[in-house]
């Protein structure tokens, strides 16, 4: 069964967009995210260095109605100011995940090694860019046997901005679809947080969604099943502080796939430090 890299690669894809929620606005103060609330629960924290980069990230479970801790994770940075490792630590302080980022003289992800927690190369990523330096696809490879297991792809709108993502997969010597993506971002990075454009979008479906979730305008998720899912996120009840940044929404959720239509409703808030 194919490893599906949406959690792996989703931390990540919180730092590209954590300032993706601030309101075009006359502010010059930099306000980083510090926590994440779900229905009234805390669910992940953030911290993060004198030069504003994140450090480490808590998360928590709160599916029994009270937030638990469930693991961390670690950041570490090169000389360039890049990511240069992510460790997934679970409660008991042991590693489950290591990643490990080498890049491109243009400063873009080249390749992502995903190991184990004792080391051991699980399977690995290579990226692909266009002539404008937007990610185009990437591919992901059994680490052991070189064998290629997924491929993704990006699509983008006349004025540049990424609108669709389709992820597919190696059924025998078959590439099958997975899933894709169609959504409107609104609001790009603010540019104190541009050297967190080299991240390559992957971690978008469905987990870790966070920091996507605070920019998006619109967002349709078709899982190819039997019979096929498909997700549709509605986002509402916006407030923003003083600064223009989002300190709380409504994520509605409707699923279609077997069975009645069911649809689910999340509170979301969030707390920003000023460092």
């Amino acid at each position: 069964m194919i490893r599906i890299i949406i959690s792996a690669l989703g931390i990540l894809i919180l730092l590209f967009f954590l300032q993706g929620c601030k309101k075009e606005s006359g502010a010059a103060k930099k306000m980083y995210l510090s926590k994440v609330y779900q229905n009234g629960l805390l669910d992940e924290e953030y911290f993060y260095d004198a030069e504003g980069r994140p450090y480490r990230r808590n998360s928590f479970n709160t599916s029994q109605g009270q937030s638990n801790p469930a693991g961390y994770r670690l950041y570490q940075y090169d000389s360039k100011g890049l990511v240069s490792k992510v460790i997934d630590m679970g409660n008991d302080n042991a590693a489950n995940q290591v990643l490990t980022l080498l890049y491109d003289v243009e400063g873009r992800p080249a390749r992502i090694d995903d190991r184990d927690g004792a080391e051991a190369l699980q399977q690995y990523y290579t990226f692909t860019y266009n002539s404008n330096g937007q990610l185009t696809e990437y591919t992901v490879k059994n680490g052991a046997t070189d064998k290629t297991l997924s491929l993704g792809f990006y699509g983008y709108d006349q004025s540049g901005q990424l609108n669709k993502q389709i992820r597919r997969y190696y059924n025998g010597a078959t590439l099958v679809l997975f899933d894709s993506a169609t959504f409107v971002i609104s609001k790009p990075i603010p540019s104190e947080w541009k050297y967190l454009e080299t991240i390559p979008l992957i971690g978008l479906l469905p987990a870790n969604r966070f920091i996507f979730d605070m920019s998006f305008e619109s967002l349709f998720i078709y899982r190819a099943d039997a019979p096929p899912q498909k997700t549709t996120f509605t986002f509402s009840n916006r407030q923003y502080n003083p600064q223009g940044y989002l300190t709380g929404q409504s994520i509605s959720v409707k699923t279609e796939y077997i069975g009645p239509i069911t649809f689910t409703n999340t509170e979301m808030k969030y707390e920003y430090i000023e460092l």
